[in-house]
């Protein structure tokens, strides 16, 4: 598809980026006017100060993410330029998520003379989804040198990129995910992003991203965990960096696709929530303690042994747990440092008899987890686990187990959601229980849905067609937590309709008793305690 920029000569090409300085202005002016005014009601200074919260001070608030959610939104953090080729313009972070008031490392090259940020977070906000924090000057571009390739991983990185911008993060920026748009002087745009956590936070739920497996199915500079640019799995990398670019999603891999419904909807219901990303989930386990539900969101399919173990001693000391996705907790990578940082580089063999550590140190093997010489299948944390790939549209079917969470709903066993479980002609993937001797006990089964597979292999989708189920399930753990697993990547859209850009357009599938079953849910999940019990 030619974008009809394609077609312009250099001096309508000029024009368009005099439009952009424009742009530029009027969005300076709207930050500068609304955000110093803005007075959302109802809330009041934290620490026994007296009148009004300003959205400057939403971070001091009780409950930070309803006075964030007051400030005028923005709908321009969305597409509003063509992408263009990949080097017209492209960047990424390090680290991918800092505590408020620490930096953040922007690395970007261009093609173009000049190119500016601007930096959102993403949220509600009267349903834009998103609130300009920060817009850069025009700065100089710069052509970055090409990929360098690790000859015995395969491992490609932009460690060498040089002059990256340095953005200190302010303390009044509430925690979440935010957007950098990436817009250059000859109209191109590609986007990145970052997480601001705030680690004194005790909000009710933590809210995690899990850019470990976006990594993993990370194409920049022609290869993934899964294949290189020929789409060989015998030559993929056997570990990625996450020092460049994402493709997927225009630089926002697959957050749009997974994660941002849930997290649009969850702002919405003014929910106290707080952010982080996977990485955090192996570097910082004592963030985990400071919350009564940890929310796995969208696709998270690559843990270390650190982020299982973590979890496991969080729910066991009592926190819940929640995974609104599939395919979750799948491959056991390690994390190793690059140029640039901690933990900066996923190492995934998939294949115990490549990767040199595991016959020395079998624990560290990077296999999936309920293979050898691991033998930790995931379904002893999740309730269910992985068990099959479909692109045919399934709806999810509400079973007996689910009714103590009907209330205020027209819902019985048998109600049907369309698509919440696969979307027809998009890749979806399934979970379900099987007999395992370490399944809990307490295990309930809240959805039971036929879905139409291949009979073949598991993940390369072949075979004949036969139908197995796909399932949604809870748990209470000895603690007292509960355990909560989708087994689908759709859930979010049972509660929000937006769509990022070019993400699969299904229709409406946001439904009022659907969003009024997963209120009671996550109240059950976080609400809990040991009278309770």
């Amino acid at each position: 598809m030619m974008w009809w920029t394609d077609r312009l000569n250099p001096t309508q090409r000029r024009a368009i980026v005099i439009a952009l300085a424009c742009e530029v202005a009027l969005i300076l002016a709207y930050e500068v006017f609304y955000v110093a005014s803005a007075q959302p009601s109802g809330s009041t200074r934290a620490s026994g100060q007296i009148g009004p919260m300003t959205c400057e001070d939403a971070a001091l608030a009780p409950n930070p993410i309803v006075v964030e959610n007051s400030c005028p939104g923005t709908s321009t953090w969305q597409f509003d330029l063509p992408l263009g080729d990949q080097q017209m313009i492209q960047g990424f972070t390090a680290p991918a998520s800092v505590n408020a008031g620490e930096t953040v490392k922007l690395y970007v090259s261009t093609t173009a003379p000049a190119y500016q940020f601007r930096v959102f977070r993403m949220g509600w906000y009267q349903g834009l989804g998103g609130r300009l924090m920060h817009v850069s000057p025009w700065l100089t571009g710069i052509v970055q040198p090409p990929p360098l390739i690790d000859p015995s991983t395969r491992t490609v990185s932009a460690g060498d990129w040089h002059d990256p911008t340095t953005m200190a993060v302010p303390t009044t920026w509430v925690s979440g995910v935010y957007v950098v748009k990436l817009v250059s002087s000859t109209g191109y745009m590609r986007y990145t992003f970052f997480v601001v956590r705030n680690d004194a936070s005790h909000a009710a739920m933590l809210f995690q991203s899990s850019v470990l497996t976006d990594q993993a199915y990370n194409t920049w500079g022609g290869r993934s965990l899964y294949q290189d640019a020929s789409g060989s799995y015998t030559q993929r990398s056997y570990a990625v960096s996450f020092d460049r670019p994402y493709v997927d999603g225009a630089g926002l891999s697959n957050f749009p696709k997974y994660e941002y419904n849930l997290l649009r909807w969850v702002e919405e219901q003014g929910y106290n929530v707080t952010y982080s990303t996977d990485i955090d989930t192996d570097q910082h386990p004592s963030l985990l303690f400071n919350h009564r539900l940890f929310i796995a969101a969208g696709h998270d399919e690559y843990w270390t042994a650190a982020m299982r173990q973590n979890v496991i001693s969080a729910r066991d000391a009592g926190v819940s747990l929640a995974f609104f996705g599939a395919d979750d907790i799948y491959w056991h990578v390690r994390l190793q440092p690059s140029s640039l940082g901690p933990d900066r580089v996923v190492v995934c063999y998939k294949d115990a008899s490549l990767d040199p550590v595991a016959s020395t140190n079998p624990s560290a093997a990077t296999v999936r987890w309920r293979d050898p010489p691991l033998n930790a299948p995931e379904d002893t944390v999740l309730g269910e686990m992985f068990s099959q790939m479909t692109t045919r549209a399934a709806a999810l079917v509400l079973t007996n187990d689910a009714a103590p969470f009907f209330h205020g709903t027209a819902l019985h066993a048998g109600s049907a959601f369309p698509g919440l479980v696969a979307q027809q002609d998009l890749t979806s993937e399934i979970d379900s229980e099987r007999a395992d001797s370490g399944v809990p006990a307490t295990l309930k089964t809240l959805a039971s849905s036929p879905v139409q597979v291949n009979s073949g292999d598991a993940e390369d989708n072949s075979g004949p067609l036969v139908t197995t189920t796909a399932m949604a399930t809870i748990y209470t753990a000895p603690s007292g937590a509960h355990v909560f697993d989708a087994g689908t990547y759709w859930w979010g859209w049972g509660l929000d309709n937006f769509r990022f850009g070019q993400s699969a357009h299904p229709g409406s599938l946001r439904s009022a008793d659907f969003e009024r079953f997963t209120v009671n849910l996550l109240s059950y999940l976080k609400d809990w305690s040991p009278s309770k019990a």
